[in-house]
């Protein structure tokens, strides 16, 4: 009889030891669980950090848009159209013979608006209004202005849209005007004028700007102004003006 089972004895024997060593085996195999880490390998504040970096930079993005709306847009580079409101001082370098002195030289206000339409390329066109006024003494008044048409080009100076360029040239109508104790004097002849600005958006539709002008107005032989460097009787002068620009 105990022959009979002594097989069956042994057999369960070696299948409880197979069973202990399989069990003991797997669970020498199953990694403990990082408590900083609950999803496994993945860090709960590396993702923080990266959705924080993300958002400021969508954030940074919706700052630079509400800047400038045209940088992304295939279909404008450059605001289609903009209002220039200028002023500030021009300096007078042509030969000046006033009723009491010879001026080489001589400073004034300068102030002005221009309107510019651009294209997708850039390129485009405006009109200019400017007038300068100065004083040769107490006696001795002058007066210029210019009415003309401009071709003008322009493009951005960063990758976020914040700093735009212009050049402008025109050639129009000037006017001169000289008042002095005993005499007034007008003259109208063509004019040439020479842009160059640069400007920082402040606003969504709005920058501040400077401008470097060079104006020419062309006169008859019995002027009192003369330009030697063109050895022919006119007014020249250069101005640095300043503003504000509206895009719309």
């Amino acid at each position: 009889m105990k022959s009979r089972f002594l097989p069956h004895i042994l057999l369960f024997i070696v299948a409880l030891f197979v069973t202990g060593c399989s069990s003991t085996k797997m669970t020498s195999s199953v990694k403990p669980v990082n408590t900083n880490k609950p999803y496994g390998d993945v860090d709960l504040d590396e993702i923080s950090v990266d959705v924080q970096r993300q958002l400021a930079d969508k954030d940074e993005e919706t700052q630079n848009s509400l800047h400038h709306e045209w940088v992304s847009s295939d279909e404008q580079r450059v605001p289609r159209n903009v209002v220039k409101l200028n002023v500030g001082a021009s300096v007078i370098s042509s030969s000046v013979e006033a009723p009491s002195h010879y001026y080489d030289y001589k400073m004034g206000l300068d102030y002005g608006v221009e309107y510019h339409h651009f294209w997708r390329s850039g390129f485009g066109l405006g009109a200019s209004f400017n007038q300068f006024n100065t004083s040769f003494g107490k006696d001795y008044d002058l007066e210029i202005r210019y009415v003309g048409p401009l071709a003008v080009y322009s493009d951005y100076l960063d990758s976020k849209g914040l700093i735009r360029g212009d050049f402008e040239f025109g050639v129009g109508c000037g006017f001169m005007k000289e008042k002095g104790f005993d005499f007034t004097n007008t003259q109208t002849n063509f004019a040439a004028m020479i842009g160059l600005g640069v400007e920082y958006s402040v606003a969504k539709n709005v920058a501040f700007g400077v401008q470097f002008n060079w104006n020419s107005l062309y006169m008859f032989d019995s002027s009192p102004y003369y330009m030697e460097e063109e050895d022919m009787f006119g007014i020249k002068r250069w101005g640095l003006l300043t503003g504000i620009r509206v895009w719309f």
